[in-house]
């Protein structure tokens, strides 16, 4: 997994109000300043971000608010709430609010926040800077926590006429036995050469299932395999040979 180049989009700023409040990484605004002056937004962070479910987004969201020329401005209200999806905005190492959170720019024009997303599939998250009227949104995807993990590899090299790949259960039922829906984790072996590259596909299928195609993976790449039909399901490396069986049940 991994996350996707980061995009900034703006919106149109207004006058913002006046906040004194002091967060954990976030500066105090003064009470007798006047409010400042918004331009723009931008994402400066953590858009387009993937984990699995039950755990933290890897880095925070972050919004930077600068004013007319361009500098950050500090004790920025910030707004963060859920817009499609599930999870929880994490305010604090032990708080968590279940869909909405607040936090304040700070010195650098910084608002961040912390989210675990509670649900699997994609989502988004919108943030609103106060005074400044259009939202920015940010794009996240959960992953379903594997049943079964995979890794493979070759024993030796990855030349395509040298080695097949071997298959090894790193955590799951030794059996090799999951259920439909339940979900897969294939890793191609970490720490090999750059010129090493696998692709996965099911080469034996239950009736009306869909094929897989893992695409071609670089060392230490995974790719999720999640079965819609019972039956036994065989799964080769078609870049260097080398096979696994599962059977899948009905839940």
């Amino acid at each position: 997994m991994s996350i996707a180049p980061l995009r900034p989009r703006t919106c149109a700023g207004l006058v913002l109000s006046c906040v004194l409040v002091a967060t954990c990484d976030n500066g105090a605004t003064d009470p007798e300043s006047p409010a400042p002056i918004a331009s723009t937004a931008v994402i400066a962070g953590g858009d387009f971000q993937e984990t699995r479910l039950g755990l933290a987004l890897p880095v925070p969201l972050a919004m930077r608010v600068l004013d007319t020329k361009g500098r950050g401005m500090q004790g920025v209200r910030v707004d963060w709430r859920m817009e499609s999806g599930a999870g929880h905005f994490l305010t604090t190492a032990s708080e968590a609010q279940p869909s909405s959170a607040v936090s304040f720019s700070d010195r650098d024009g910084l608002a961040r926040v912390r989210l675990r997303p509670t649900a699997t599939g994609t989502g988004t998250v919108v943030a609103f800077a106060s005074g400044i009227a259009s939202s920015l949104t940010f794009t996240l995807r959960t992953f379903a926590v594997p049943v079964l993990r995979l890794r493979f590899g070759p024993m030796w090299d990855c030349v395509p006429s040298g080695d097949p790949s071997g298959f090894w259960v790193v955590a799951g039922p030794l059996g090799l036995s999951v259920a439909v829906g339940e979900t897969v984790e294939l890793q191609y072996g970490p720490g090999m050469p750059a010129v090493c590259s696998a692709r996965l596909r099911s080469v034996s299928a239950p009736a009306g299932a869909s094929p897989f195609d893992s695409g071609p993976m670089a060392s230490g790449e995974s790719v999720d395999f999640v079965p819609g039909v019972a039956g036994e399901w065989v799964i080769e490396d078609v870049a260097h040979g080398g096979q696994v069986k599962l059977t899948v049940s009905r839940p």
